[in-house]
C-alpha cells in the first residue's frame, strides 16, 4: 500500500474495516481519528480521503477485505497489536519491514516505510500532479485560509475529491510490474451484498 497510498505506516497499521468507503462510485481509504481510543493523527490535516489505486484492486485489495468483513473482523490488518510501550499499531510492522531492508542490504539510515511516503508525493509530481493535490493526498493540505483550521475538523474539511481521483488515476511506476500478482478474476466468489455493506 506504501507507493500507492502514501501514507504514514501508524495511518495504515490503524485503520478499520469501516475506513473502506465509497464516494460517487470511487473506492477510498479515510485516514483519520474518529475512533479516538484506537486511532490517531499527526494533525487535523492529516485527516484525508486517499481514492484506492487500480493497481491495489487488481492486487485483490477489495476481496481481502470482503475476507475479512466475513469474518467479522473490525480491524483492516486484524493481527496488529497496540499492546506495546508506544501504544502504536505499527511497531511490529515497522521493526519487520527494517528487518527485511537490512537482509535486502539496503542499510542506509535514510531508508525505512516512511520512504514510501516521499517517493509517492515525487512520482505523482513527475505524473503532472500540481502541488496542492499532492499535499491534499499527504495530508498536508490547509485549506485555503486558516479560519478553516479553526472552525471546521479535519472530516469537514476536505479537498475536492473528483481532484484526488483524478490524480491516484494519473499515478504510475511505469518500471514496477505487479501483473503476475494480480488476482485473476477479483470479482469470483464475492458476495456482492457483503460488498456493498462496506459503503
Amino acid at each position: 500500500m506504501g507507493p500507492f497510498v502514501g501514507a504514514r505506516i501508524e495511518e495504515l497499521a490503524q485503520m478499520r474495516l469501516v475506513d473502506i468507503e465509497i464516494i460517487n462510485g470511487v473506492w477510498s481509504l479515510r485516514i483519520c481519528n474518529l475512533d479516538p481510543k484506537t486511532q490517531k493523527l499527526k494533525n487535523s490535516n492529516s485527516f484525508r480521503r486517499v481514492p484506492i489505486h487500480d493497481e491495489l484492486i487488481s492486487l485483490g485489495f477489495l476481496r481481502y477485505v470482503c475476507d475479512l468483513k466475513r469474518r467479522d473482523e473490525e480491524r483492516l490488518f486484524p493481527t496488529l497489536r497496540a499492546d506495546n510501550k508506544y501504544g502504536i499499531w505499527s511497531n511490529a510492522v515497522g521493526q519487520s519491514f527494517g528487518r527485511m531492508l537490512t537482509r535486502l542490504g539496503m542499510t542506509s539510515t535514510q531508508l525505512d516505510y516512511h520512504s514510501f511516503r516521499y517517493n509517492f508525493k515525487q512520482r505523482l509530481s513527475m505524473c503532472g500532479v500540481d502541488s496542492e493535490v499532492r499535499d491534499a493526498l499527504a495530508g498536508h493540505w490547509k485549506g485555503n485560509d486558516g479560519a478553516n483550521n479553526v472552525y471546521m475538523k479535519g472530516a469537514n474539511c476536505q479537498y475536492d475529491f473528483t481532484r484526488l481521483h483524478d490524480a491516484i488515476k494519473s499515478l504510475r511506476y511505469a518500471e514496477i510490474d505487479l501483473t503476475h500478482l494480480h488476482v485473476q478474476a477479483p470479482w469470483d466468489n464475492v458476495d456482492t451484498q457483503l460488498f456493498l455493506s462496506l459503503a
